[in-house]
């Protein structure tokens, strides 16, 4: 009885020392996306933590992620004034979810550019050229997969059949010049495409509970005393 008693227990710890974590996720399904902060708010999906036991969902990790870009232009129509000139992006937001309250912000500034005087490349209407020497096209502002935070909730809110929802509150979105000095009494700027994308990633870590390890070295044991 004492060597079953053993063997038992052997396999009890062999059990244990096998059920390492596993892992679920991430899921980002149904990203937020925006192009005004004067959008109403968004909610993201994701799938709850649903497999049933033996399964115990140890925890929950989730990031907050978000990637944002614009086109901006410039041009000087001052005839008199020069200007040193860059653009800006800025981004920020709200996430709330269970046991989740975060914010993610970035600002995005491109180089310094010098514009010269107008030099009539729109004619008297004033038509926006971006072309130097009084203009330029910055380009794209950007940025791509930036954690704007990681939080651990407790794992009982992520427990279901259905879905997890996360609310989305768009703050900021501000596409814009910043002068070095004075800024000229004349100019245009153009924006396109602004743009800003916001996604949860959700990973379930879970293991097999310990009443089914107990219960499988329990059936390991009755199945030696069979064969002896």
């Amino acid at each position: 009885m004492k060597k079953y008693l053993a063997l038992a227990v052997m396999a009890m710890v062999s059990m244990s020392a096998v059920a390492t974590a596993d892992a679920l996720g991430p899921f980002t399904s149904n990203t937020a996306q925006f192009t005004s902060d004067l959008e109403s708010d968004l909610v993201i999906s994701v799938p709850a933590f649903n497999l049933s036991a033996p399964y115990v969902l140890d925890s929950v990790t989730v990031n907050l992620m978000h990637s944002a870009s614009v086109d901006i232009a410039a041009d000087n129509d001052d005839p008199h004034n020069e200007a040193d000139v860059n653009a800006r992006m800025i981004r920020a937001f709200f996430a709330t979810g269970p046991g989740v309250n975060g914010f993610g912000t970035k600002t995005i500034a491109s180089n310094i550019v010098h514009l010269g005087v107008d030099d009539n490349d729109g004619g008297d209407n004033d038509v926006f050229d971006p072309t130097s020497n009084d203009g330029v096209d910055f380009g794209e502002l950007t940025y791509t997969d930036l954690l704007a935070g990681s939080y651990s909730p407790a794992p009982a809110a992520y427990i279901g059949s259905g879905d997890i929802d996360f609310t989305i509150d768009v703050e900021t979105m501000v596409n814009d010049l910043q002068f070095t000095g004075a800024s000229t009494d004349a100019w245009q700027m153009e924006v396109e495409n602004p743009l800003l994308t916001v996604w949860v990633e959700v990973t379930y870590n879970y293991t097999p509970e310990p009443a089914s390890l107990a219960l499988l070295a329990i059936g390991g044991l009755v199945t030696l005393r069979r064969r002896r």
